[in-house]
């Protein structure tokens, strides 16, 4: 057992409790600064890893962008290349004869008592062999030709007979009739 004997006198008390107050408060304010000090340094080092890896993602990111660079240059080349090409291609496209259209429009003129039984293409002449029921038919083929703006020597061997004969034609046909869509 412990026996506390009361000796001190009061003031001397108050002043061990004033001490020991202090002493406490001046811990705590100690061992606050620790603390804040600590967090400093510790965010130090945070602000300095920190600005380290900033540094390393913009030399990244400017390697990045510098290899865009090189390939937004590389697609733009090549998209004005494309765009030679396309019009070079447009350009050959508008200057190739439409014969399907030509022989389409050389067949809806063809009467019914008309058979062609050979046609053949080259540059802007259209040759035709065929063979022609009545001259009268023949002759209206001519015409309609002639209308639609065709150019062939009239060949006086395919006008001898009246019905049941062979007939060639050598058209030329115009540049911009050829090239018309």
């Amino acid at each position: 057992m412990k026996i506390s004997v009361n000796v001190l006198p009061d003031k001397q008390k108050e002043k061990i409790r004033e001490e020991k107050k202090v002493g406490f408060i001046l811990k705590l304010g100690f061992s606050f600064i620790a603390v804040l000090w600590l967090i400093n340094v510790v965010l130090f080092l945070m602000q300095f890893i920190l600005k380290i890896e900033y540094k390393a993602a913009s030399r990244s990111s400017e390697q990045v962008i510098t290899g865009n660079a090189g390939k937004e240059n590389q697609l733009e080349k090549i998209f004005q290349d494309t765009s030679k090409d396309v019009a070079s291609i447009t350009k050959i496209k508008a200057e190739i004869p439409n014969w399907a259209r030509v022989l389409a429009r050389v067949s809806e003129m063809c009467p019914a008592e008309i058979r062609m039984n050979r046609l053949s293409a080259e540059e802007n002449r259209l040759k035709i062999s065929g063979f022609s029921k009545t001259r009268d038919a023949f002759l209206d083929f001519q015409n309609k030709l002639k209308s639609e703006g065709f150019q062939f020597p009239v060949d006086i061997s395919n006008l001898v007979a009246s019905q049941d004969f062979n007939f060639d034609l050598d058209l030329t046909i115009p540049k911009d009739y050829l090239i018309r869509q």
